[in-house]
C-alpha cells in the first residue's frame, strides 16, 4: 500500500514523528531531572524513537489494530484502503462460450455471426489476500474438479482512484492448469483492474493471454466478496491457507464450473 502515500504525506508523517519524538524526549529528560543531553545524543535518541515508531506502523498486527479503532479506522479506510487481509469468494465471468461458438462456426465453414453473444460462464474460487505496506498478493484456490492447479501473484498494487475515497487494485498473475484441452494451454498470464467498493467488496474486470495465438484469450467481470478475515497475529502457512480456502469453498462446490470447458483466468 506504500504507493498510496504521496511524497508530501511521507515527509509530513516523518516530520511529525521526529518533532513529537524530540519534544517528548526533552520532556522526559526534564521530568527525570537528568543532565541535559548533548545535541548528538539527543538526535541519536530521536532517530531511534523515529525508527521504532515507523517500524511498528509497518508491523501488520499493529496497523490492523489501528484500522479497527472506531473513529480512526474509518478515516484510515477513506484515506488509504480497508483492511482486506483474509479469504474472499471470487466469481469470474468469462466470454468463453461466445468465443467457442464463433470458433465452431468457423471450423464448420458456416458464416460466423460477429454479433453472436452467449451468456458468460461463471467460475467460483476462494482467494487468500495478503495485504501489507510493502508487499501484497492474492492466490486463488479451486475445488477438486477445477482445472486450476496454482495461481501465483506477479504484481499486486494499490493505486489511488479517480473517484474520491476509492482505491484501485492492479493484479497480474501466472496460472498453471491441471489438465490441458485441445483449445487450451497449460500455463498463461492474466491481469485484473479492480476497485474497492467497500471493506467487503471488490469488483472489476479481468483478462488474460490464454491461448491468444488462436484467439481464445478470455475476459470478463470479476467480483470478490470477503468471507473471513485472516488472524490478527501469526501468518498462515501456504499449506494452512490452502486447507482453509478449500474448506470455505466447499459450500459453493462445483455448481458454477463446467469441467468440460477450459476455465477462464484465475
Amino acid at each position: 500500500m506504500i504507493q498510496l502515500l504521496s511524497p508530501r504525506t511521507v515527509i509530513v508523517i516523518l516530520s511529525g514523528v521526529v518533532l513529537s519524538g524530540s519534544f517528548g524526549l526533552n520532556w522526559l529528560v526534564d521530568i527525570a531531572n537528568q543532565n541535559p543531553q548533548s545535541p548528538a545524543e539527543h538526535w541519536r535518541s530521536v532517530g531511534l524513537i523515529t525508527s521504532g515508531i515507523v517500524g511498528l506502523c509497518f508491523w501488520s498486527p499493529f496497523w490492523r489494530l489501528m484500522w479497527r479503532t472506531p473513529v480512526l479506522g474509518r478515516y484510515l479506510e477513506r484515506k488509504f484502503a480497508p483492511d482486506l487481509n483474509g479469504f474472499w469468494l471470487v466469481k469470474i465471468q468469462s466470454n468463453f462460450p461466445t468465443l467457442k461458438a464463433l470458433t465452431e462456426d468457423a471450423a464448420s465453414k458456416r458464416a460466423a455471426d460477429p454479433k453472436k453473444s452467449l451468456e458468460p460462464s461463471t467460475h467460483v474460487f476462494v482467494g487468500c489476500l495478503r495485504q501489507g505496506w510493502l508487499d501484497s498478493g492474492l492466490e486463488l484456490y479451486g475445488h477438486d474438479e477445477s482445472v486450476l492447479d496454482t495461481s501465483d501473484t506477479v504484481l499486486f498494487e494499490f493505486r489511488k482512484s479517480d473517484v474520491k475515497h476509492k482505491c484501485s487494485i492492479f493484479w497480474i498473475y501466472k496460472q498453471k492448469n491441471k489438465t490441458v484441452g485441445a483449445l487450451d494451454v497449460g500455463v498463461f498470464e492474466g491481469s485484473a483492474m479492480m476497485s474497492i467498493d467497500h471493506s467487503g467488496q471488490i469488483s472489476g474486470t479481468t483478462w488474460n493471454n490464454r491461448n491468444w495465438m488462436k484467439g481464445m484469450n478470455t475476459a470478463g467481470p470479476i467480483t470478490m466478496t470477503k468471507i473471513e478475515s485472516s488472524p490478527l497475529f501469526g501468518e498462515l502457512s501456504p499449506e494452512k491457507c490452502a486447507e482453509r480456502a478449500k474448506a470455505l469453498l466447499a459450500p459453493h462446490n462445483a455448481r458454477h464450473d463446467r469441467p468440460s470447458e477450459p476455465k477462464p483466468s484465475a
